[in-house]
């Protein structure tokens, strides 16, 4: 797990991709992102942005990282 503060870091540097995402998405994916590396992030953001994949993705990402 990457600490909080270069999540927070991370996250005020790539507003225009989290942009992708909708705001309930973007609720769902807010405990997965800090746990994921930062090279990472802006591909989980691509897949979940798009409707088809979000549920199914956040699923699969909370049941690899134990969240479920």
């Amino acid at each position: 797990m990457h600490d909080k503060q270069d999540y927070d870091t991370w996250l005020k540097s790539n507003t225009k991709i989290m942009a992708r995402i909708s705001s309930s998405t973007k609720r769902n994916v807010a405990n997965l992102l800090p746990k994921i590396g930062d090279k990472y992030r802006e591909m989980i953001i691509t897949w979940v942005s798009d409707p088809k994949n979000a549920v199914a993705a956040i699923a699969l990402l909370k049941t690899v990282l134990g969240l479920h």
